[in-house]
């Protein structure tokens, strides 16, 4: 059954007793229930480190949720009713969800008792895969073209997901073997709001002023620098001014390279900023591309 994501957590609310609507963000992310705080549920696929599924069993918070696999629990120590687990779904042999009449052996949480159950090698070799493919070549056109009635453009996002699983005997009615695996790989172009990037003479101008830095090299370290598909140079302007909305954007809608400031204007506290951004960027880009 599809689920956003491949999410088996996605099901839950097809359990009675359960509600849920899986509303999603302007951004895509998802929306947390009223009067529930935390990290809410998956925006990144079975990847999401702490997985609180927007659910409600029977008027209880998301966050009284307890889950379990194969028996263990797998619930955050920071967060209420959120998984530090989520199973790929090729993985799960079933799932059990528990709203109400709670046996001796549930507990720890007044919500929905999830119960995941793990698949394991029989007799017979068994295995399945999957592959979900989006390029923007295949995607549709946009409704909605702009404001300014721009020509048409399409979704540009790469998306690739792809896994399956195996399993059978190693020593027939005495030892058996299962393995899955997932895997995702996804970037994006489009941008809907305005976002400050490092032109390349700036990232040169660090590295040239200040080698040996730590700063310089991260800046100088391989696929470090933004991935911008156009942009839309702008004349320098003088310290703590504002650049126009209209300047920030090219007709296209995309980023505008602001031009880079000179050395010897900066703050003194922007090198270290430009490390921990730069740094997450480099970590960005190794997970999802």
């Amino acid at each position: 059954m599809p689920a956003v994501g491949r999410d088996p957590y996605e099901l839950l609310r097809l359990t009675p007793g359960v509600f849920g609507d899986g509303a999603r963000q302007g951004n895509g992310n998802t929306s947390v229930l009223p009067n529930n705080s935390g990290p809410g549920g998956s925006n990144s696929s079975i990847f999401q480190v702490e997985n609180q599924v927007q659910v409600s069993a029977n008027g209880q918070r998301s966050a009284s949720n307890n889950f379990t696999i194969d028996g263990v629990s797998v619930n955050s120590l920071g967060f209420g009713g959120a998984a530090v687990i989520t199973p790929n779904q090729e993985s799960v042999q079933e799932i059990t969800v528990l709203s109400s009449s709670y046996s001796a052996e549930d507990g720890r949480g007044t919500g929905a008792q999830v119960k995941v159950v793990s698949k394991s090698g029989t007799n017979q070799f068994h295995g399945s895969g999957f592959f979900k493919y989006q390029d923007p070549n295949w995607n549709a056109f946009n409704r909605f073209h702009g404001a300014q009635g721009e020509m048409p453009s399409r979704v540009n996002t790469n998306f690739r997901q792809f896994g399956g699983s195996l399993g059978g005997p190693v020593w027939k009615d005495k030892l058996f073997f299962f393995f899955s695996y997932e895997g995702l790989r996804s970037n994006n172009l489009d941008t809907s709001t305005g976002t400050w990037v490092e032109t390349p003479q700036f990232r040169q101008l660090i590295i040239n002023s200040r080698p040996g830095s730590v700063t310089a090299t991260i800046l100088a370290s391989a696929g470090i620098a933004p991935r911008i598909a156009t942009f839309s140079p702008q004349p320098a302007l003088a310290r703590g001014s504002t650049i126009p909305l209209s300047a920030r954007l090219s007709p296209a809608g995309s980023m505008s390279a602001p031009q880079p400031e000179p050395l010897a204007n900066m703050s003194p506290w922007m090198a270290p900023i430009l490390l921990v951004a730069a740094w997450m960027v480099f970590q960005t880009s190794n997970s999802f591309s």
